[in-house]
């Protein structure tokens, strides 16, 4: 064989092999929202600011057609109060672009960042606005359907960074956090009913997470999705069996077999349609949320009115 013809063999080889490099470091496919007319986007968490106080927080929107039904709020972890609560429906004009304002609150995403900014206007009030990246945390997460026609996926944000305004015309404090919930369900296939839902967002300062959806119907492909993850964002095996509770003594009970679990805490969203709180544990601080929505036919309407969820002694 000619020297020529070795060289043109090489250059086959690694041509070849180059080849079948790139084909195996292909990337996953950008995360991008839904763009179905009815959907329903949670983003709940722990923050710290530079001092190291922590804070809670719910955003928590629903879309059906053009109108959207939009809910947060923003929790102080050191005294265990509320610090502002909104709530708001309203028309959206264009809802295929993601870029809506709903009352006080606000929500887009940015395609290119595969990052959400979302937020509750101060004006003088409290409020806050973050900053949560995507980036590759949810590219590979499974899209589980609850049952036919409704998807849902959970998963964590990369890092989030913003600003709080705990008070009236306090200062803006910078929080941050390694990672939060994000939660998104929405109807793939058209439904002819309501189908309501239940959740459970847990989050702990020592990074620890977990949830659970629950969609109690006949025809549910399953009875509850559960996960869990650890300070560094690694999936952990958690029980399927989440229970809630409404106890005698007022406080709302969260039970995990395995890994054993048990958080109980003071519901601090008296006259709101989502119960939250804080549960303190050594030094270890969790903060929660409690929900229960459902994907509407027509009009959203967040989660059971507060009389109906807290008369529910289980869920």
């Amino acid at each position: 064989m000619t020297l020529q013809a070795v060289l043109r063999y090489v250059v086959l080889v690694l041509t070849l092999l180059q080849s079948v490099a790139f084909a195996e470091e292909v990337p996953d496919p950008p995360f991008v929202p839904t763009d179905s007319s009815h959907a329903n986007w949670l983003f709940s968490g722990l923050l710290t600011n530079e001092n190291g106080d922590q804070y809670g927080y719910f955003f928590q929107v629903e879309r059906a057609g053009n109108h959207v039904h939009a809910t947060s709020a923003l929790l102080d972890g050191q005294s265990k109060q509320l610090i502002v609560f909104e709530d708001t429906e309203t028309e959206v004009k264009d809802p295929s672009v993601l870029n809506w304002k709903m009352g006080r609150m606000f929500m887009r995403f940015n395609p290119i960042t595969e990052s959400w900014i979302f937020g509750l206007k101060a004006n003088g009030n409290a409020g806050f606005n973050l900053k949560a990246d995507m980036l590759s945390r949810l590219r590979t997460q499974p899209i589980e359907d609850l049952r036919k026609g409704i998807d849902l996926i959970v998963g964590q944000t990369s890092r989030v960074n913003g600003h709080i305004y705990p008070s009236e015309d306090a200062k803006e404090e910078f929080v941050t956090a390694a990672h939060n919930w994000f939660r998104q369900v929405w109807q793939s296939e058209a439904q002819d009913k309501y189908h309501p839902f239940s959740g459970v967002l847990c989050q702990n300062s020592e990074g620890d997470s977990f949830y659970s959806v629950n969609m109690r119907e006949s025809d549910a492909h399953r009875g509850a999705v559960t996960g869990a993850y650890n300070a560094k964002g690694q999936a952990q095996n958690i029980s399927q069996f989440v229970s809630v509770k409404l106890g005698d003594d007022n406080l709302w009970h969260i039970r995990v077999p395995s890994p054993k679990q048990a958080i109980s805490f003071t519901n601090l969203l008296k006259d709101a349609s989502v119960v939250g709180g804080f549960s303190k544990q050594n030094d270890s601080l969790t903060f929660c949320i409690i929900t229960r929505d459902s994907l509407a036919k027509e009009q959203p309407s967040i989660i059971t009115p507060p009389n109906e969820l807290n008369a529910e002694k289980a869920s």
